[in-house]
């Protein structure tokens, strides 16, 4: 059977890149176990094919809650854990050759281009066929119920649980392909991996946002009705996130501010402004982005800078926005500041 349009690889390439810590490179099994068990969770290796071949490696990307590794044993091996993830959630995915994942009565077999997350209470089961490495992303729980609370609304109970299967479509194999490359890039890049806390959060919760859009879950939430908003609270809410704009989106703290919760927060933005929070402080950002370039001087400031100041790492799409914004490039704005001003 033929890999699908997705199947790319996408992974550390090599076992070693530039801005990769080798986390574990050995032919002991034990350590083997001792060391990948501390990033994932307790488990045994029963190494089924040539034993002169095993050979762990594992190489880790990483931003703070979360991380992106490539892990091979290079021989057939069995993986079982003994006890859940607990920490972490994970998304495993081959770069190479195949893997069979399974926990509880659901398994499923993995080649490049097929993914599984890997809820935090499971205890999986692997099988590595010759030759197989892995992509597994780590996202710390905490930080993912935290962002789950921000994107679906006020604190959910219960916190999604997520299947072991994979996405039901090739658009959304597509999609969480997308957001694992993205991942990458930002923490291979020197200049991404340097663009500030504002650029890193929002890499976070988008890339929360896509695993739980792609990979099912046990269910949904419940949709809860709004509450009477005074119109007033939007208004409040967009005063806050003036104020607020170069810290990390919280929809909670917005909420707070308005004095309501989430939902009915999102209701009155909806129904007074048409937009959503998020993209209220986006077109904020963006102002005060281009408030900064028209008073830079261009040969201090770049535009780079000034974007991942304000939360945006990818200049080709900050650019593209505020052209839509504001009828210039932000290059233009920037070259045609008034020598007076400075």
């Amino acid at each position: 059977m033929g890999e699908p349009e997705s199947s790319r690889a996408v992974g550390l390439r090599t076992c070693a890149p530039h801005g990769t810590t080798v986390e574990l490179d050995t032919t002991d099994v034990e350590q083997a176990r001792a060391v990948v068990g501390r990033a994932y969770a307790p488990h045994t290796i029963t190494v089924r094919g040539d034993p002169g071949r095993f050979r762990a490696v594992q190489a880790s990307l990483s931003d703070g809650p979360v991380a992106l590794d490539e892990l091979r044993y290079g021989t057939e091996c069995d993986v079982v854990a003994t006890a859940p993830l607990d920490r972490v959630h994970c998304v495993v995915q081959p770069i190479s050759g195949t893997v069979t994942v399974s926990g509880g009565r659901s398994s499923e077999t993995l080649v490049p281009g097929r993914s599984v997350a890997l809820d935090a209470e499971l205890e999986f089961r692997m099988h590595w066929h010759d030759d197989a490495a892995i992509s597994g992303i780590r996202i710390d729980r905490v930080a993912f119920d935290a962002a789950v609370a921000d994107i679906v609304g006020d604190d959910p109970v219960p916190l999604p649980r997520f299947l072991l299967r994979c996405p039901a479509s090739e658009r959304d194999a597509r999609l969480w392909q997308s957001g694992v490359q993205l991942l990458e890039r930002s923490l291979r890049s020197a200049e991404l991996r340097d663009a500030g806390p504002l650029w890193r959060a929002e890499l976070h919760r988008h890339l929360v946002g896509v695993l739980l859009a792609t990979h099912p879950t046990e269910s949904r939430y419940p949709q809860a009705t709004p509450g009477a908003v005074p119109r007033s609270a939007a208004s409040r809410a967009v005063d806050y996130l003036h104020e607020h704009a170069g810290e990390p989106f919280s929809a909670r703290a917005v909420a707070r501010a308005s004095g309501t919760s989430v939902r009915s927060m999102q209701e009155a933005f909806r129904r007074e402004l048409g937009t959503s929070p998020l993209q209220m402080l986006i077109r904020i950002r963006l102002a005060k982005a281009c408030a900064e370039l028209r008073a830079g001087d261009p040969a201090v400031v770049t535009v780079a800078d000034v974007a991942s100041r304000w939360g945006f790492g990818n200049l080709g799409r900050f650019s593209r926005r505020f052209r839509e914004e504001f009828g210039e490039l932000p290059s233009d704005v920037l070259k045609n500041c008034p020598k007076g001003q400075l």
